[in-house]
């Protein structure tokens, strides 16, 4: 009797330990990945522009216009030239980190 309630215990312990094994393994499966902000580069002409979270607007070819801003660089300088904007998009807003001028 005393062989089989310790089986018994065993088994149990064994079962639970299993189930929590389980859980943790699939809670860690289910996890969303964090996307690393990947650098995006347009080029355009440069304009004015006033939005919610930007001063700036770039023209492409296509006639396509994104919001830009930057907070390391004086883009009025580049205001009516073709540059490239190299930066990071927040939402619909490409916070600029270097602008080239084109010729």
């Amino acid at each position: 009797m005393k062989t089989f309630m310790l089986s018994l215990v065993a088994l149990a312990v064994l079962g639970v330990l299993g189930f929590v094994g389980f859980q943790y393994v699939t809670r860690e499966a289910q996890k969303p990945t964090v996307a690393t902000p990947q650098n995006s580069t347009l080029e355009g002409l440069l304009m004015r522009g006033k939005g919610d979270d930007y001063s700036f607007i770039l023209l492409d070819a296509r006639g396509k216009t994104t919001g830009i801003t930057s907070q390391t660089i004086q883009l009025d300088a580049y205001v009516n030239k073709n540059v490239e904007v190299t930066g990071q998009y927040s939402g619909t807003t490409l916070y600029a980190q270097t602008v080239t001028e084109k010729k």
